[in-house]
């Protein structure tokens, strides 16, 4: 199908603006559009076929030193899933 357009874009928050403001659909994570759907600012569109988001996954060697930029990110995925995720589907 093609579809005639105006706007294309690559990140995630300007994706969710321009869906508030109806310039389009913006096929962003539940997590991300949170707010904005909370507020009622936008609605789930096609939910029933909408997969569902098991949480981050990372995979690095486990080598007993771990380097320190490496920690850091995971301890970063790791906030993020505690903010945006139930406690069973974390990290």
């Amino acid at each position: 199908m093609e579809v005639q357009g105006a706007i294309t874009l690559d990140h995630i928050g300007l994706m969710v603006t321009a869906a508030i403001k109806g310039l389009g659909i913006a096929y962003v994570s539940a997590a991300t559009a949170k707010a904005a759907l909370a507020a009622g600012e936008l609605v789930p569109v096609l939910a029933d076929w909408t997969p569902p988001f098991p949480g981050h996954h990372l995979y690095y060697p486990s080598h007993r030193l771990v380097p320190a930029a490496l920690r850091t990110f995971i301890d970063v995925l790791r906030e993020i899933d505690r903010q945006d995720y139930p406690a069973d589907r974390r990290i």
